[in-house]
């Protein structure tokens, strides 16, 4: 029997959603404490619910559904489904699917645009979406993971010595910390100038500066250490010309993700996302960190 229940936010949930999310996006994976933060940090106006999937009573996958706080549209939603691979093709994920289409056309606005993702190799999943009215894709997302053992800075010696060239110096957000009071609201404004030449489907909505800084310098994947920003010390004020951001989405140091990479536009085409780069890596490697996965 398909039963779905509201997920309870009991630790024993949160384990349960970590644990099929690990089995269905192994080159994803996230740890209980990060489900625990994205909850704690999310925007309580948007619409979000989250539901346990059951066969005779024993979790087999979980959904979520929700507005789209990083790029809202009114009557446009977002909806996410995950079955282990021993139950699909069971009516788990369409009893889960016909839920939550109910639930969305009962929103004060009723849905305009209802968005879903999944791997291109998953085809059991293409067709899951497909069979029920999705086209696309909206926006491609590949995946790169880089082998610490088998980067070489050597390569990218010009564009180190080119960053000092141009008077630009790279700190951490720890050491921006004790530099500048406002070191905060300078990557907010950065980050902000990146976000809005990002591709993307729809135009981002700009967070307030107390949301991005919850999400952006704390929680249990960040590392003040391992995400850096290029000053240029050669202008008054010292302007931040660029970041990246390491994190530790899995819970273990030796395996990286990248937050966000961007450069403001009067800096570009000068080195600065490579050096930037660079530079994260070789602080990685120290570490001990054996991979670096990345988004594009």
């Amino acid at each position: 029997m398909i039963t779905l229940r509201p997920f309870d936010k009991s630790e024993n949930d949160y384990k349960t959603v970590a644990q099929i999310h690990n089995v269905v996006w192994p080159h994803e994976p996230l740890t209980p404490e990060m489900f625990v933060y994205f909850d704690n940090v999310r925007n309580k106006q948007y619409l979000f619910q989250r539901l346990i999937l059951e066969v005779d009573g024993r979790p087999m996958g979980y959904a979520s559904y929700q507005e789209n706080y990083w790029a809202y549209r009114p009557g446009k939603y977002g909806m996410s489904i995950q079955v282990l691979p021993e139950h699909r093709g069971k009516g788990v994920g369409g009893h889960a699917y016909e839920y939550i289409m109910q639930q969305l056309n009962a929103q004060e606005i009723a849905p305009r645009l209802v968005e879903s993702g999944t791997r291109e190799d998953y085809a059991d999943a293409h067709r899951f979406l497909t069979k029920r009215g999705f086209e696309g894709p909206l926006m491609r997302w590949p995946l790169s993971k880089l082998d610490g053992a088998s980067f070489h800075t050597s390569r990218f010696s010009q564009q180190m010595d080119g960053l000092a060239d141009h008077g630009l110096r790279i700190y951490s957000f720890a050491q921006l910390s004790a530099m500048h009071p406002d070191w905060q609201h300078r990557i907010y404004d950065l980050d902000w100038e990146g976000t809005q030449d990002e591709p993307m489907p729809d135009t981002p909505t700009r967070l307030t500066f107390e949301e991005f800084a919850e999400r952006s310098f704390s929680g249990p994947a960040y590392v003040a250490e391992s995400c850096f920003v290029a000053v240029d010390e050669t202008q008054p004020g010292q302007p931040y010309a660029g970041l990246t951001e390491l994190y530790m989405d899995s819970g273990d140091i030796a395996h990286l993700s990248t937050g966000f990479t961007t450069v403001r536009r009067d800096y570009r085409r000068r080195g600065v996302a490579i050096a930037l780069k660079v530079h994260a890596i070789e602080w990685a490697r120290s570490q001990g960190t054996k991979s670096i996965l990345t988004g594009h």
